[in-house]
């Protein structure tokens, strides 16, 4: 008599007799093949997702070198302890977030994972231009859909899916912010599905969250682990602030003189992004406010300071538009401020993000996003958009419906992962409750194919797991342009297998690294980088692996002073690796600025001619035209001649003046060393 056991394979049917079901042995052996058959199938129709520490094999991929080899000598154990101190930071910061319509405990901590996430100098370049090309074409489809409507007239989108859009506002026809500048601030979510394939997921032109994330988790990151900031070169992310304010600055409306006052208006405590609203306003040095602060002076929209109320040029808000102003839109709104949107549109105000901008991060609008970027900028998108479905036409719905079990579907003006259904983690009963749901309202949801987002390890008490992530990078858009902040906010799916990512959802945050343009020059020339030579006041070599000056942990983090130089007169040496500097005495190359006059500065002018004329044949390259190109050409390995030093002042960041830096040998190609 035959026994037979199918493993759930293609046609797979594995036979023995009876009597051998006595024998332990083989019946080991058969499920053994079984699992091993059920492994391949798998495999074979369930592609292994993109991992970007490890690629699709065993060895770190050149970004991940240098974490991986600090990342070997470390313990786990010990690391697992850090993640405990980093996790305990954020709750003593305060460093929470609020879920709404939930049982349980409301405050939550968005769990923080301690590996980071890297992209190179290569791949950013490609983001950050698509992402400008999207802000852009954004800003134009605003200004466009209030104004001419001339998309609508040339058949791109239709104009049933802007007439009847609830995220479009009437109140907004026929008014231009200043500079034509809708969406001031825009996060644009990313996927990644292999070694050079992004995909935009969604657009946030409305109140995009999460930047404080992103600087809380840099300023942890630096907090805990300050020697892995020497080994890798990262930019820096903490300009945010600093840049949001000069961008809501540069937004003025014309009835402002002098400094624009900006603010900050919350909706209140009990506002899920709360601590973010106060985050920023306290890094922006600008006043947070509330609707109750606010109120018409004059024609103007002023807040209630203790020496009366002062005019608000500029306000960024982070109310939603329904309740923005009680007598243009919602009427039981206490969020607002009466009459604001008629400021606004007289030209008193400037509102950041404009009112209407939820039109353009419509998931239904969305799926036009290719041809708005082509409309408007007249090229082809860089990033491209993942396919969709709209389900408001019938034969679309047609085919979500037969696929439900595939496709992931979302709510068109759904947020935080909430009203969706991810067809092939969804049991039987919720596919058929999110089938009659279609049914009824199918214009209210579009879908997508599940994509094979790409992973990331996080640190679990046994070591690294890799988890789903996706990436929501921050541009800044103002009259002088779009700024892309290097970095963003990467959020991870926490839950094995899990590709939902969302904080609501349980998911968690990681430190995003954006390597410098030298991190990972030549990446495919098979050049070697070689160490940097640093002399304390005792004389002793102290190497370190350097590529670029953005090894070296961020000066202002660790509380040194800034030292401006004068390209115009000022001119960097270089030394030779393995000596000290000569003729520099104990201070070193480099000082606090208060220390800074000009007699230092001939004084250093006249020790850099001597230390050129003791070695001729290293010769510097004085600040001027094309200082800088000249400069990178030879470290690319352009002209120039074996041993010369072509580096500038601007190229070096300020360092304690109790060192003297030596700046090393950046590549070697053939027998040219090229010195920075």
């Amino acid at each position: 008599m035959i026994l037979r056991a199918c493993d759930l394979t293609k046609n797979c049917v594995l036979s023995v007799e009876k009597n051998d079901w006595s024998r332990l042995e083989c019946r080991n052996r058969l499920f053994e093949r079984c699992r091993a058959r059920i492994r391949d199938i798998e495999m074979s129709e369930t592609p292994k997702p993109f991992d970007e520490m490890y690629g699709h094999g065993d060895t770190p991929r050149r970004p991940y070198h240098a974490y991986c080899q600090w990342f070997s000598e470390e313990d786990v154990a010990h690391l697992w302890r850090k993640s405990g101190q980093a996790e305990a930071l954020f709750r003593l910061t305060g460093i929470t977030f609020n879920v709404y319509g939930m049982d349980e405990e409301q405050e939550r901590l968005i769990p923080f994972d301690i590996v980071p996430r890297i992209i190179t100098a290569r791949e950013w370049q490609t983001l950050s231009r698509g992402i400008e090309q999207r802000v852009r074409a954004t800003n134009s489809f605003l200004h466009d859909i209030y104004h001419r409507q001339e998309i609508l007239r040339a058949g791109r989108v239709p104009s049933d899916m802007i007439a009847r859009n609830p995220a479009f506002l009437p109140q907004m026809i026929g008014v231009a912010p200043p500079g034509n500048i809708y969406t001031h601030i825009v996060g644009t979510d990313l996927v990644r599905t292999g070694e050079d394939e992004f995909y935009v997921l969604e657009d946030n032109a409305r109140t995009p969250s999460g930047v404080s994330y992103m600087l809380e988790n840099r300023e942890t990151m630096l907090h805990m682990f300050p020697e892995l900031f020497s080994r890798v070169p990262i930019r820096r992310v903490s300009d945010y602030p600093r840049s949001l304010r000069r961008s809501l600055a540069g937004c003025r409306p014309p009835v402002c003189e002098g400094t624009p006052t900006v603010a900050v208006l919350t909706p209140g405590i009990h506002n899920s992004a709360y601590y973010e609203h106060a985050f920023l306003a306290d890094q922006m040095g600008v006043e947070l406010v509330e609707g109750h602060d606010l109120r018409v002076v004059g024609g103007r929209i002023a807040m209630r300071t203790t020496r009366g109320y002062k005019p608000i040029d500029v306000l960024y808000r982070r109310v939603d538009d329904d309740f923005l102003d009680p007598l243009n839109f919602n009427s039981d709104s206490v969020l607002g401020v009466p009459g604001i949107m008629d400021v606004y549109r007289a030209g008193g105000l400037t509102i950041a993000n404009a009112p209407g901008t939820g039109i353009a991060d419509d998931k239904a609008i969305y799926s036009y996003m290719p041809d708005i970027v082509e409309f408007y900028t007249g090229e082809q998108a860089i990033l491209n958009n993942v396919p969709t479905w709209r389900c408001s036409e019938p034969d679309a719905l047609a085919y979500v419906l037969d696929n439900l079990s595939d496709l992931v579907v979302k709510e068109v003006h759904g947020s935080g992962g909430h009203g969706m259904l991810v067809g092939p983690a969804a049991s039987k009963k919720e596919t058929a409750a999110f089938r009659a749901k279609l049914v009824v309202a199918p214009a209210t949801y579009i879908a997508q194919p599940t994509l094979a987002l790409s992973t990331v390890p996080i640190l679990t008490k046994s070591g690294l797991a890799p988890r789903h992530v996706d990436l929501r990078p921050f541009a800044l858009a103002s009259p002088r342009g779009v700024e892309i902040i290097p970095g963003g906010l990467t959020r991870v799916a926490l839950t094995r297998g899990s590709l939902v990512v969302n904080s609501s959802q349980g998911g968690g945050t990681k430190d995003t690294w954006v390597l410098e343009d030298w991190g990972d020059v030549g990446e495919n020339s098979g050049r070697r980088v070689l160490d940097v030579a640093i002399y304390g006041t005792d004389g002793k070599h102290r190497p370190h692996d350097w590529c670029g000056p953005a090894h070296f942990p961020d000066p202002v983090q660790r509380g040194w002073k800034r030292m401006d130089l004068d390209p115009d007169r000022e001119r960097a040496t270089s030394g030779i690796p393995g000596t000290p500097w000569p003729h520099w005495g104990t201070k070193g190359y480099w000082f606090p600025a208060a220390r800074q006059n000009k007699s230092r500065q001939r004084n250093m002018r006249r020790r850099s001619r001597a230390h050129q004329r003791a070695d001729g044949a290293h010769r510097v390259d004085p600040w001027g035209v094309g200082g800088r190109e000249r400069m990178l050409a030879n470290a690319e390995g352009g002209a120039g001649t074996p041993g010369q030093t072509t580096g500038t002042a601007r190229n070096f960041r300020h360092y304690p003046s109790t060192q003297r830096v030596c700046p090393g040998v950046v590549t070697r190609d053939n027998d040219t060393q090229w010195y920075l």
